[in-house]
């Protein structure tokens, strides 16, 4: 048995130019889920039924942290100019002592997006961001 707090979750972008941008570990996952199409067809004279199944395509993984000033502020401001950089996120699975078990699970794709940290004066709630990615394959 697990958690969803058993992960651990990591990324790397390439920037077009310079050395790859070690984003840290982050706190939630959302997305990068396989998919197949289907393809049904019928032979003449009532046959069965037969399903072709076409390549697989993945949903856009989002992941999230906490923001912090000392260790996010120039490093998201970099971020946010790098839309459309090759990216790959890691999910590691741990065991109940926070220990790596198993592969991890990589997903390659492209940066597409970010959500800035919401601002309230008025809140005391933790700021978040998140960067959101389009995944073409998953090791």
């Amino acid at each position: 048995m697990s958690t969803q707090q058993q992960w651990q979750i990591t990324g790397t972008i390439r920037p077009y130019v310079g050395a790859p941008i070690p984003l840290g570990v982050f706190e939630t996952k959302s997305g990068g889920d396989p998919s197949w199409p289907v393809e049904k067809h019928r032979e003449g004279g009532m046959g069965k039924e037969v399903a072709f199944t076409g390549l697989p395509t993945f949903s856009d993984l989002t992941i999230g942290r906490r923001f912090d000033r000392v260790r996010d502020a120039e490093l998201y401001r970099r971020i946010v100019g790098l839309r459309g950089a090759d990216a790959s996120i890691s999910a590691q699975p741990l065991d109940p002592n926070g220990a790596p078990q198993g592969r991890p699970y990589t997903f390659t794709g492209k940066l597409m997006g970010a959500t800035d940290p919401e601002v309230d004066t008025a809140s005391t709630s933790v700021s978040m961001y998140q960067l959101m990615f389009s995944i073409t394959d998953r090791a």
